[in-house]
């Protein structure tokens, strides 16, 4: 009987071992597309503002 308990929790840390890997995944996907896209406004807000007369960008 105690190889059957033993059977059991195994098999119940592997589940819980492996939500908590996909739940760790999920949420590392999310927190990366949520920082790419502030990047991608902070590079579209620095875009709307023309260049200085005096940068070497305007030729």
């Amino acid at each position: 009987m105690a190889r059957c308990k033993t059977k059991r929790g195994l098999a119940i840390a592997f589940l819980v071992g492996g939500a908590a890997t996909l739940l760790g995944i999920t949420g590392w996907h999310f927190y990366r597309v949520r920082l790419c896209d502030r990047l991608l406004g902070k590079i579209d807000q620095l875009a709307s503002y023309p260049p200085s007369e005096t940068s070497d960008l305007i030729e």
